[in-house]
């Protein structure tokens, strides 16, 4: 892990050859230099990777956009609504923090364990299928820091699937993991992982749409399975930030010239939760290890 992680570190655009699969279409994804100073991300050989800085004004613009009740992720201690949060993706991650991140998802009340080491290197699959010609499989696995120490750990994927032949694209953004320290709950990294996390899916997913061939009903799927409410909440921050690129891309004038047809994204994220968007109503339609 870089280890300058207060500092807003330039990505370079990494030189990635074409492997001759569906994920090649995919390959331009990059966040937007004018959001330079809160997130910067681009494909690398590793996949997607970049950094987030979650500042007091990206928190309280994040604030401002979502409800706030007792159990809402922004609920939290005006203490800490000062700091400055580093969050990474898929970065490349030293033994000391990979042993940080264990550790915290074995205290966690979900018990993690190989599951966890296991998800942490799956990265490796960003190469494994990339020469498939109808699958793309995107993993997004955030760290938060708190200074230089792993804080809390998110895992999510998406797997986007082209069926030529039926004209449509299957998209499907899972919510696998969510890792709080246990000594580091209720200080606000649930809430800046979430920020970062709900604003690269929606920016992630709106460049998708745009890269997609000609001709095809997309269908979306947000997918989660959690007993917790509060792995509830992080996962419904997801689920509302498809909602909301869904809803812009509609209104996407190059979307309509291509042929492509958005449906409605659908929401499962827990059994007896409404699967249903809950911000907007849309309109439209030392050693390093990569992980």
């Amino acid at each position: 892990m870089r280890q300058d992680k207060e500092k807003a570190a330039v990505i370079p655009t990494a030189a990635v050859k074409n492997a001759g699969g569906f994920s090649d279409r995919f390959l331009g994804i990059a966040s937007n230099p004018n959001n330079a100073g809160f997130m910067q991300f681009c494909i690398t050989q590793f996949g997607l990777q970049g950094t987030f800085h979650i500042t007091p004004t990206v928190r309280e613009t994040d604030q401002s956009k979502w409800r706030d009740h007792a159990d809402d992720l922004t609920a939290r201690d005006d203490q800490y609504t000062n700091r400055t949060t580093v969050v990474t993706l898929n970065e490349p991650c030293s033994k000391k923090e990979m042993e940080k991140i264990v550790q915290m998802g074995r205290k966690s009340p979900d018990r993690y364990g190989k599951a966890l080491i296991d998800s942490l290197m799956t990265i490796q699959t960003w190469q494994q299928n990339r020469a498939d010609e109808e699958e793309c499989h995107i993993p997004l696995k955030f760290v938060v820091f708190d200074k230089s120490v792993p804080a809390a750990f998110a895992s999510l994927d998406i797997h986007l699937r082209d069926q030529p032949q039926a004209s449509a694209v299957y998209v499907w953004c899972a919510v696998d993991m969510l890792v709080i320290d246990a000594d580091k709950v209720n200080r606000g990294f649930d809430l800046d992982l979430a920020i970062a996390c709900a604003e690269c899916v929606s920016d992630i997913l709106t460049q998708i749409y745009r890269m997609l061939p000609e001709n095809r009903t997309v269908i979306t799927d947000i997918r989660g399975e959690t007993d917790r409410e509060e792995n509830f909440e992080f996962a419904n921050r997801i689920a509302d930030a498809t909602l909301i690129s869904w809803d812009s891309s509609c209104k996407d004038e190059l979307l309509a010239r291509k042929g492509v047809v958005l449906e409605r994204p659908f929401v499962d994220i827990a059994e007896g939760f409404s699967a249903v968007g809950t911000m907007i109503e849309p309109s439209g339609c030392d050693e390093d290890f990569n992980f």
